[in-house]
């Protein structure tokens, strides 16, 4: 064992490089009627040094300009080539990074990228708008709070090789992803917490093994959540409204624990393929077009306390070949005591050969569950096993 006394002068250490770090930095001033040390973004960038905080007064950014990557041209807001920065707005809604128009057809305007691996990145309390991607880093850590990003095809799209973290922000409009976070260099957590994302194509993919997601709304987006490439991930108390596609889709071998949230969605509320697995209570799944629940690919679940309701389509679908296998959605209301009907909502084994998932669905129970953490011993609504 270590001793205790090393233990603490390696804290101590710590703590003091901490505080030089910290005494070292500079807050530098950008502000864009001229009453700052720099009227450019990129230009206090330029001369900054790790660590600084760039303090942005009102007004709108969007000095695009060239910048070499490698060997190609790019149209940038900001080359973000120092680490450790912080951006800081002074006001969310006046402080605006992005023209006042989408680009031309084509033309592709990059925000605040940082490509360059040198550390870590904070964007706070800002607007992010008509940009490709509104922040891009490949690095260390991203932080964004207090900002809203909106129209472009990323509002976020990182490469960590630590954790990207993002509260109390609002992406709006939003091609692709509101968020996308690639685990390519072995990034760590994805932390998402108090979020908004209307309209857009993807809200959130996120690619990391400690994906944490609570207290978001989703509405109007193409797919609402999804979890990728082997993803780890927490999802709890959000609502997903009107979304046209996929509500949640945990793919490609990931893992989601999901409680107490609303997945409402036109086709399809949760989609689990390709050797994917999600656990779960006290979640509500309205029902879809094409069906509440999708299983595809050795996709199975564990989900009990639950709301299972049936749109136009099935409640459950499985498309699983290969190995039998079961799907385990006891416990749950799906919104009938009727035990023929349920089963005929139900598309797995026992309606067609080569489909290898049996999903399991009695017991039940036969009113509503309570919203919230629920024991299975303070409901006195379960059904029995069909007689």
């Amino acid at each position: 064992m270590r001793p205790v006394h090393a233990r603490i002068w390696t804290i101590a250490a710590g703590a003091l490089a901490l505080l030089a770090a910290n005494a070292s930095a500079a807050i530098l001033r950008v502000e864009r009627n001229g009453t700052g040390e720099f009227t450019t973004l990129q230009a206090a960038v330029d001369a900054a040094s790790p660590g600084d905080v760039l303090l942005i007064g009102p007004g709108r950014y969007d000095d695009i300009h060239t910048v070499q990557f490698g060997t190609e041209l790019s149209e940038v807001l900001v080359d973000v080539h120092v680490g450790n920065l912080t951006f800081r707005g002074t006001d969310r809604n006046a402080v605006v990074l992005g023209p006042a128009e989408p680009a031309p057809f084509l033309v592709r305007w990059w925000g605040l990228i940082a490509p360059h691996d040198l550390g870590s990145l904070t964007v706070e309390n800002l607007t992010v708008e008509n940009l490709y991607y509104g922040v891009g880093l490949v690095g260390t850590d991203l932080t964004v709070r207090d900002c809203t990003l909106r129209q472009g095809d990323d509002g976020i799209n990182t490469a960590c090789r630590g954790v990207t973290t993002v509260e109390r922000s609002t992406f709006m409009d939003w091609g692709s992803h509101g968020i996308a976070v690639s685990d390519v260099y072995g990034s760590q957590a994805t932390h998402i917490s108090d979020c908004e994302f209307i309209r857009g194509g993807y809200g959130v993919d996120s690619q990391t093994v400690g994906t944490i997601v609570n207290n978001c709304r989703f509405r109007e987006c193409s797919v609402g959540l999804q979890l990728s490439f082997a993803a780890m991930g927490t999802v709890d108390r959000c609502i997903l409204q009107a979304i046209r596609r996929v509500g949640i889709g945990v793919i490609d071998g990931s893992t989601c624990s999901l409680t107490d949230c609303t997945v409402e969605s036109a086709e399809e509320n949760m989609v689990v393929e390709n050797y994917s697995h999600v656990t779960g209570t006290g979640n509500i799944f309205p029902g879809g077009s094409y069906a509440t629940m999708t299983f595809d690919g050795q996709g199975t679940a564990t989900l009990h306390a639950c709301h299972i309701l049936q749109g136009s389509g099935p409640r459950v679908r499985t498309g699983s070949t290969g190995p039998a296998y079961v799907i385990d959605l006891t416990n749950n209301y799906w919104g009938t005591t009727d035990v023929q009907q349920i089963a005929g909502s139900i598309v797995d084994h026992n309606d067609f050969s080569y489909l290898t998932a049996t999903v399991l669905f009695q017991p039940f129970f036969e009113q509503p569950v309570p919203t919230g953490r629920i024991s299975f011993g303070t409901v006195k609504a379960r059904f029995g096993e069909a007689k």
